[in-house]
């Protein structure tokens, strides 16, 4: 089952529409020799897409969502048009592996999670942040107006199974079905960005089931515990 709140509110998505494939992609942090080359499409500014960096598309390097603007031809102070659209779509996405087996190891961990940052970004969103534990990952991504949320989580969940499965050879390894999705604004994303990264703290006196509980209970989610996990 899958959860967004936005704006106070909270739907359940009950179907995901079917998106374009993308083709098999990887991030290299260090670019090494022997990653094979059916995965040697890198995604640019992958490296830095933990920590907030990427390029939008058509639009400057290194800029928030939020600060990208949009104008007809002509537009100006005495022309009837409104002279620009502001964006803001930040959203705190949240998934476990399937069943929350712990098949994420600290020794792949990181590469995981910039290749996950850099799939955000090659569709067109912006990674400002990735974390997570053995058993499930948080990402602070930006999107634009025209992305479809369940469209973006299917190609993140799709492309990064493939890469886990061809590049660390965890064949077994899957996601979860669902994920839960909630809205951030501009003056919370320092504080989510930080609460990302100490996720290993928290993770020492919490679970992953009580923490995503407090999640859902503090957005005002209704669920049914039946059917949570």
């Amino acid at each position: 089952m899958c959860y967004i709140v936005t704006g106070g509110l909270h739907h359940r998505l009950m179907s995901v529409v079917p998106s374009a494939r993308y083709g098999k992609i990887v991030v290299s942090l260090t670019m090494a020799k022997d990653v094979p080359a059916h995965f040697q499409r890198v995604f640019s500014g992958a490296i830095m897409a933990r920590e907030g960096h990427g390029t939008l598309a058509g639009g400057a390097s290194h800029r928030k969502i939020g600060q990208k603007s949009f104008a007809p031809a002509g537009a100006g102070e005495n022309n009837e048009y409104m002279p620009s659209t502001h964006l803001s779509l930040h959203y705190h996405i949240v998934f476990s592996t399937k069943n929350r087996v712990a098949f994420i190891s600290d020794t792949w961990r990181d590469r995981l999670h910039a290749f996950l940052g850099g799939v955000v970004n090659q569709l067109e969103g912006m990674s400002q942040k990735v974390g997570g534990v053995s058993d499930h990952v948080h990402l602070l991504i930006g999107l634009k107006a025209t992305h479809r949320l369940a469209d973006v989580l299917r190609e993140i969940k799709s492309v990064s199974s493939r890469w886990v499965h061809e590049e660390i050879g965890e064949k077994f390894f899957s996601w979860q079905e669902g994920y839960g999705a909630f809205t951030v604004g501009s003056s919370q994303i320092r504080a989510v960005m930080d609460y990302i990264a100490r996720q290993e703290e928290h993770h020492r006196v919490k679970s992953f089931q009580e923490e995503y509980r407090e999640f859902l209970e503090r957005a005002g989610v209704e669920y049914d515990q039946r059917f949570l996990w």
